[in-house]
This record gives C-alpha cells, sequence and structure tokens, in this order.
C-alpha cells in the first residue's frame, strides 16, 4: 500500500498568496508591526527572535543543514522551545520534517505552517513572510513560483544562506543546470574567507559548474571548497561528479577512498557518495565490488532518496545482465511501503518503477502509470514535468519490462534530450539513455543502437561495457553489411 499524504487542495488554497503576488517583487523592509528584538545571525543577517540561545540554535540547524550532519531538526525544535513564535526556526522545520523532494502536505507541515504564519501575525520582516511564501508555494508543486520568492530574497539578503541551500537543492529537483550555477555565483561574491560557511557556499558552485559542464573550474573550486571545509560531503560529491561525467573512474575511487572517513561517516549524504563510487566500479566491471557497497550501504534503507540511489544501481545491473540474486524483490517490497506523495516529484516514481519492472509487479506498474496520467492534468509544475517527460519515461521504462523493445526505443529517443526536465544530475539521469541504447540493441535496431552509442561516447567516452556493447553492434553492422 502507498502512503498517501493529506489532500488539502481546497483547505490550504487560502493560504497560497494570490497569483499576481508570485510575479510583483516585494520591498525588503522591516513592517512596523515588530516589536520582537531582531538578532545578527552567524552571517550578520537580522532575525526576529525573542533571544539570542533560541538563535543559537537555529544557527547550529543551518550547520547541520549545509554538513549534513547531526539532527537540525532536533536543534530547530530546540530553537521553538526557546521561542514558540520563531518564524525562521518554522521554517526550517517545515524542510527539517519534509523532504524536499517528497513534498506536499501531511499533518506535520500543515501544523508547522500554521505556526509560522501565526508568529509572522505578531512580527515577522518580509523576507521571514516571504519564507513562509516559498514553503507554501513548493509544498503546492509551483517550484518556480517558490524559486521566485527564494530569488527575491537573496537579491536583498545574499547571505541568507538556508535560502540559498533550499534553492540550490530546488534548481537540483528541477533540472536547472544553469541556475545551480549562477545562483550560487550571484550571492557568492557577498561571502569572503571570514564569513561563516564560505566553503559550503563553494562547495555549492562546485556541482553547479560541474552540472554546467565546467569541469576544470569546478574540479578546482571543489578543492577549494575543502580547504575551508573539510568535512563538506556536497564538496566532495560535487568533484566526483566531475570524474564520473569525465570518464576517470580509478581517479573517483581513489578520491573516496582518501576521504572515506569524512564522507562515509557521521552524515544523511553517505549512501548517495558510496552510489558513486559504485558508478566507478561498475564502468570498471568489478562486479563483486558493486554488490559488495550495495549490501552494506544501500540494502535495508527506507529513506526515499536512499531507495531511489539502490535502485538507479541495481537498474544499471539490470541492464547489463548482471546477476543480482533476490536484491530487486526486497527494494520492491520497500518502495511499496514508502513511496512518498506520488507524482509531486516523478523521479522518485521512475525509480520506483524500476524496481516494479524487473520484479514484474505488473499491478504496481498499472497503478503508477494510472497514478500519473491524473497527475498530469493538474496545473502545478509537478503535472507540467509528468505531462513533459516523467510520463513517457515510465511509459519507456515499463515497455521495456514488457520485452516491447521497439516501442521503448521510440518512446525514450523522442524524449531523451527532455530528460533534464525530470530534474536530478546528469549522472542520475543517465538511466535513460542507457535504456534507451539497451532497447535499441534487443529490439535489433542496430544502427540506431550504433548512433545512440556514438551520441554517448562523445559525452562520456571512458566506459568500457560502452565500448564493448559498441564493438558488438559495429560487428553486426559489419555483417549485414557483407551479407
Amino acid at each position: 500500500m502507498y502512503r498517501r499524504r493529506v489532500n488539502v487542495s481546497d483547505t490550504f488554497s487560502s493560504m497560497m498568496p494570490p497569483a499576481h503576488e508570485f510575479a510583483q517583487p516585494r520591498c525588503m523592509k522591516f513592517r512596523k508591526n515588530n516589536p520582537m528584538a531582531k538578532f545578527e545571525d552567524r552571517r550578520g543577517l537580522k532575525t526576529t527572535v525573542a533571544n539570542r540561545q533560541a538563535l543559537e540554535h537555529y544557527d547550529d540547524a543551518l550547520q547541520q543543514l549545509l554538513s549534513h550532519r547531526g539532527d537540525p531538526l532536533e536543534s530547530i525544535n530546540a530553537a521553538i522551545e526557546e521561542d514558540p513564535d520563531f518564524v525562521m526556526a518554522y521554517c526550517v522545520r517545515a524542510r527539517c520534517e519534509t523532504g524536499m523532494a517528497e513534498g506536499g502536505w501531511t499533518d506535520q507541515l500543515i501544523a508547522t505552517v500554521n505556526g509560522a504564519k501565526r508568529a509572522a501575525e505578531k512580527h515577522a520582516t518580509d523576507r521571514e513572510r516571504m519564507h513562509i511564501d516559498a514553503i507554501e508555494a513548493w509544498a503546492n508543486g509551483y517550484f518556480q513560483k517558490s524559486l521566485g520568492f527564494l530569488e527575491i530574497i537573496l537579491r536583498e539578503h545574499p547571505r541568507d544562506i538556508y535560502a540559498l541551500q533550499f534553492a540550490h537543492h530546488m534548481d537540483l529537483n528541477t533540472g536547472n543546470s544553469a541556475s545551480l550555477r549562477d545562483r550560487i555565483a550571484r550571492a557568492l561574491t557577498e561571502y569572503d574567507e571570514a564569513t561563516p560557511g564560505y566553503g559550503y557556499v563553494l562547495g555549492m558552485y562546485a556541482f553547479g559548474l560541474e552540472e554546467c559542464v565546467e569541469y576544470a573550474r569546478a574540479e578546482d573550486t571543489g578543492h577549494k571548497a575543502l580547504e575551508f571545509c573539510p568535512d563538506d560531503v556536497w564538496a566532495i560529491h560535487a568533484v566526483a561528479h566531475v570524474y564520473e561525467m569525465q570518464g576517470r573512474h580509478q581517479k573517483g575511487i581513489d578520491w573516496y577512498e582518501s576521504r572515506e572517513m569524512v564522507w562515509a561517516l557521521g552524515n544523511e549524504f553517505a549512501t548517495h557518495n558510496w552510489w558513486h563510487v559504485a558508478l566507478f566500479n561498475l564502468d570498471l566491471e568489478n562486479h563483486q565490488r558493486v554488490l559488495e557497497i550495495f549490501d552494506s550501504s544501500m540494502a535495508g534503507h527506507r529513506a526515499p532518496l536512499q531507495i531511489l540511489d539502490a535502485s538507479a544501481l541495481l537498474w544499471r545491473m539490470h541492464l547489463l545482465n548482471w546477476d543480482v540474486g533476490d536484491r530487486w524483490n526486497s527494494l520492491a517490497d520497500r518502495w511499496e511501503q514508502i513511496l512518498p506523495n506520488e507524482g509531486f516529484y516523478c523521479f522518485y516514481d521512475c525509480h520506483a518503477l524500476m524496481a516494479y519492472v524487473a520484479t514484474e509487479r505488473h499491478e504496481q506498474i498499472r497503478l503508477i502509470l494510472d497514478m500519473l496520467e491524473r497527475a498530469s492534468l493538474g496545473r502545478n509544475d509537478c503535472a507540467a514535468t509528468i505531462h513533459g517527460v516523467g510520463l513517457p519515461v515510465v511509459k519507456g521504462l515499463a515497455a521495456f519490462g514488457n520485452r516491447r523493445y521497439a516501442e521503448a526505443t521510440e518512446i525514450l529517443s523522442r524524449i531523451r534530450h527532455r530528460g533534464v526536465q525530470l530534474g536530478g544530475s546528469h549522472a542520475q539521469r543517465d538511466f535513460i539513455f542507457l535504456t534507451l541504447i539497451e532497447s535499441a540493441i534487443r529490439a535489433k535496431c542496430y544502427d540506431r543502437a550504433r548512433a545512440f552509442l556514438s551520441e554517448r561516447a562523445a559525452r562520456r567516452p571512458s566506459s568500457a561495457h560502452m565500448r564493448r556493447k559498441f564493438a558488438q553492434v559495429s560487428e553486426v553492422l559489419q555483417w549485414d553489411n557483407e551479407a
């Protein structure tokens, strides 16, 4: 059974600002009804809060979000206990309670947003009120409206590092590579080596540069970020993406091994970094090592992002016909138990479908397809993504699972360059191209398979199994020509 989210589209319609307000910049001045004191946070940003102790807990939560270490929810709850009317603490709690990619209105999120709104009625700045607007827009699936609010905040307050990281992750979830780079660049001029969190901002910038194919600058910036924040797992991950995209597989393994005590322990991002280590080994065809990484670092997790990584890895092995034992079944069971808010972030639905395809769970495949058909009729950004690329991708995966390889080839070939709309990184979205190539080979469309292999090799030339597939396809075509 899927875990259903609270349907509050009507109940909370009044919470959303009028449509024209999304497009209208607001004057970022403190309102007159602000009797409470404003203390400066660690980056000098004036924040409405009752006392410095609450602000310290709040700053601790931001540090934990930036470093992916500790429990930011525990820190932010301590801030609210110190000051029950701390608007920004409620905003951060909203993000902690509901993973950004999971989204949708839950009972928890409703209570937290209501707490923020009640506090804002007593005292809040326009910046703080706009953070509430951004959360509401995001939870209702209006990602670009949410990003619009955050952009206005950052234009006036570039050192609002919470807004910066929030927007950075939303840019990733919406596949906006240029904004991953440029949004950080706009804020970066207001940071220097003395600014708390400067290294983490550089780490975000490194990732944005990598997604914009500026690999040399991304690698240099990632190394610089680690000089200031050696524990920055996001910067380590950004440099790893460079090695992945350049096909420097052994370099990537060495990079991770040399820093394993930093990224593999005590942080929530370890599973995703292990996924990258597994990809490097997969391209080097270290079959046993890939399975070892899966079993030790991915099996058994129940957080959606971690299960997504598990699906992504097993699917790549599935396309290579590698024997993975019964691992797919346990993974599919977990997807059935935790698949979050179907249709909110279609990237999850695609990866759940992989597990259902691999285990031939036809009823679950049908449920996802039907659900996405309905969700595509909506008016928010989630619906647009599903309609434009989400549905074609899941239909292509379903066709592949039903051995309708020619159909899968047709579907995936039409949308292969639009996959960016799904969100995620270049490395994560590679499953679309890999499935397309394998579909064309199994459909015996060898001329198309060679064309797709050539297209991918131009961007990523160092994959051993891709080179072998190219040789096999070319050999078949040569036989055909000789015949």
